[in-house]
Formats: structure tokens, sequence, C-alpha cells
């Protein structure tokens, strides 16, 4: 015995439509295999995926900055550049120093956003290595805060808003409030 079947898959994001032509059993045999392939979640870049903050008090302090090397701080207002990426987006270089730091690496929680509240660019999350100063704080540098839109946001203010999340799970969070060149 011959059966057609079709099939209207829907998840958020895409739609699909399957037709298949076969035996009864062939046709349960393909059912199986696209209702296991339709949950299977879509793979989504870690980048953009924000970091949990543990639900306890911050113990951290962190203060935002920017620069490509090194931390360089920066005070509220203080005007800061757009720069091009190589995959064709913008971004703010943006830099990070926490006092009464840990060694080993953190998870930093990156949002640049307008006055409103509205995010600019998407929020993303990178693993940073802090460097160790003198004073006993860590840096880390080289850091972006993805832009969408740059042309629409010159002139305007922007704030930079980070939160840094130990392995130990000491946790603070900073912001900075700059104006876009």
């Amino acid at each position: 015995m011959t059966t057609a079947v079709t099939l209207r898959l829907r998840r958020a994001g895409w739609a699909r439509t399957v037709s298949m032509v076969g035996s009864a059993r062939d046709g349960l045999v393909a059912l199986g295999v696209l209702v296991v392939g339709a949950c299977a979640a879509p793979a989504e870049d870690p980048k953009f995926v924000l970091a949990d903050v543990p639900a306890t008090p911050a113990t951290l302090t962190v203060e935002v900055g920017t620069g490509t090397k090194d931390f360089v701080a920066l005070a509220d207002g203080d005007p800061i550049d757009l720069t091009y990426g190589p995959q064709g987006g913008f971004h703010i270089w943006t830099a990070i120093r926490v006092r009464n730091a840990v060694a080993s690496g953190v998870q930093v929680n990156l949002r640049a956003k307008l006055d409103d509240g509205s995010l600019v660019g998407p929020a993303s999350r990178t693993a940073a290595s802090l460097e160790i100063q003198q004073d006993g704080s860590g840096t880390a540098a080289g850091l972006r805060s993805f832009v969408e839109n740059a042309s629409d946001l010159r002139g305007k203010r922007v704030t930079l808003s980070v939160d840094v999340i130990a392995a130990d799970q000491r946790h603070g969070a900073a912001e900075r409030r700059v104006t876009v060149r």
C-alpha cells in the first residue's frame, strides 16, 4: 500500500513543508526522522548568549573603559570612536578594570544602549583573562561592544554596560556613558 504524507513543520524562525510518498512503513520511519530533527534546538552562537549573573550581592568593583591592548579610563561624556571591524560591522572598543580581582578568567557580558534603554547592537558575552596590575586590579582590553546603524549614532550618548562574572561566581557590574564621534 502506498501512502502520501505532507507535513508542515514550524519552529521559531523557520517553517518547512515536507512531502513523502511510499509505503506506510516507510512513511512512519521518515516521520520519526523528521520529528526528531524538528525537536533539535538550533545552534546558537555562544557569543550572543549572555552569561548568568548570580543572584548574590556584587563583590567585584568594576570600571568600564576603552582600549585595544590596555585599559584606558573613561569619564562620563567622553568622546569615543566607532571601529569598523573585519567582518563588516561596527563596534566600540571596550575594556574593564576589576578591583579585588581574581587571577582566573572571567565571563564578560557587554551591552551598548541609548538613554531609552534600547540596545544599539546585539548584547554579547566573551571570556577574558584579567591581567593583574601592580595596584592589584585586573584589566582586560580589546573587548567589543557591537553596534548596528553606526551612522545614526554619531553625536549621540551611548551607555556601555558590563557584567563581570568570575569562575568562583563573584561578580560585579558597571556602566559608562560616552558620546559617539
